[in-house]
């Protein structure tokens, strides 16, 4: 058995944060705690008997977070909270170690999403075993975990979520591979004052949500529709329902994200049925970048940027030792040009050092979807061949 063959899927939110797990024998995710249906508050009780809340709105708000009359550093407190998420894992699988973690939030700030990054490695679960995904990420993974049936032609989604209502509608487009996934999104929070207003009756709010659902869905072939959400369960919601589902799938559930986390969480790992299917919103990196290297008595192609992540959560590193070398070839294949370039990146030589003398460091980031960080150093090779500290730096136009 693999030593690494949990899969956790954790949908962290401000309020209450959900967690899933496939383990070895799971041909599903189950939901942690059972007994809530795996809802945890995102809270954390304090040795004085009281308990911090909030912490993540006051993270995104950069507002200080006091215990006990002391300023704690967010990344602390997020590592205490994912430690308490983590160990129900451990609990149920305490002989299995994770393999990869998958946390989607709908907070997608830069800032916050490195944090995250940074509490699970002080968890010990470094960048390569994590994800961090939006809920559009996460509501395809789950569409397409299903069975194919529910999702051959359009389908629809609305989340009712505190104040905030929004529907979104994924299609397929393209006919040769690697098929396109399109998710469009509306917002219709506008109609949320009369389903909270307590004076309006219930028969009366299901016919507005069901007005409201058939025009947004009027002009598609919906196969399934999915309600998801707190305020999903609503009695309304589930009397409109009743004539919305005729000729389609229906489904209403609050754990939607955190499925679809854990199943992208095993998707990483094993033959990925979304293999021949890609999504590209506006964060996503449209360029597969790549390098020809030696390695394990062959000269073979190693990818270092896929296609179809965020631009803001690339950070690739890794040693080369030189054979020769005075230039850094990349190979850059552009899905919506359909074309393949080299990119070719000089690196003065260090005198005497280019035959397997020293290791040069390299690193790749984004400053935006389409700017590419390259950074390479000299790193030396042991006590014998010190580093020179050179560094070149070189941003590339994708």
């Amino acid at each position: 058995m693999n030593q690494r063959s949990i899969f956790v899927g954790i949908h962290l939110n401000n309020q209450y944060t959900q967690l899933a797990v496939m383990g070895p024998m799971d041909d599903d995710p189950v939901l942690l705690p059972e007994e809530t249906g795996g809802e945890i508050p995102t809270d954390m009780e304090l040795s004085d008997g009281g308990h911090l809340t909030d912490f993540v709105k006051q993270i995104l708000h950069k507002e200080p977070i006091e215990i006990k009359g002391v300023e704690a550093a967010p990344v602390q407190v997020l590592t205490h909270f994912l430690r308490k998420v983590l160990y129900l894992v451990k609990q149920r699988h305490p002989y299995e170690s994770i393999r990869q973690v998958v946390v989607v939030t709908p907070h997608q700030n830069v800032e916050f999403i490195d944090l995250i990054y940074k509490g699970l490695e002080n968890l010990g679960i470094a960048r390569d075993y994590a994800l961090v995904a939006d809920y559009k990420q996460s509501l395809i993974h789950y569409i397409m975990s299903q069975k194919k049936e529910y999702w051959v032609n359009e389908v629809g989604c609305f989340e009712y979520e505190g104040d905030h209502l929004t529907y979104r509608k994924m299609k397929m487009k393209g006919l040769v591979k690697p098929y396109r996934i399109e998710m469009e999104e509306r917002d219709y929070s506008e109609n949320e004052s009369i389903f909270k207003d307590a004076n309006t009756m219930v028969e009366e709010k299901a016919k507005i949500f069901e007005s409201m659902v058939q025009g947004a869905i009027h002009d598609s072939i919906i196969t399934t529709l999915y309600m998801t959400g707190k305020r999903c369960e609503e009695e309304f919601i589930t009397k409109a329902l009743q004539n919305v589902s005729r000729g389609r799938y229906v489904f209403q559930g609050n754990n939607l994200y955190v499925l679809g986390a854990c199943y992208r969480a095993r998707q990483i790992h094993s033959k990925d049925p979304l293999q021949d299917y890609i999504y590209l919103d506006e964060n996503m990196i449209t360029c597969r970048i790549s390098m020809m290297v030696y390695t394990e008595g062959k000269v073979r192609e190693i990818e270092l940027v896929p296609i179809g992540v965020p631009w803001h959560q690339v950070d690739k590193q890794l040693d080369l030792i030189p054979d020769g070398d005075t230039e850094f070839v990349l190979m850059v294949e552009d899905l919506n040009k359909e074309s393949k370039s080299t990119r070719i990146i000089s690196m003065e030589p260090v005198e005497g050092k280019v035959m397997r003398q020293t290791r040069i460091g390299v690193r790749i980031r984004f400053a935006t979807p389409r700017e590419c960080i390259v950074t390479l150093r000299d790193k030396g090779f042991g006590d014998i061949y010190p580093s020179s500290y050179r560094a070149w730096e070189e941003t590339i136009q994708l």
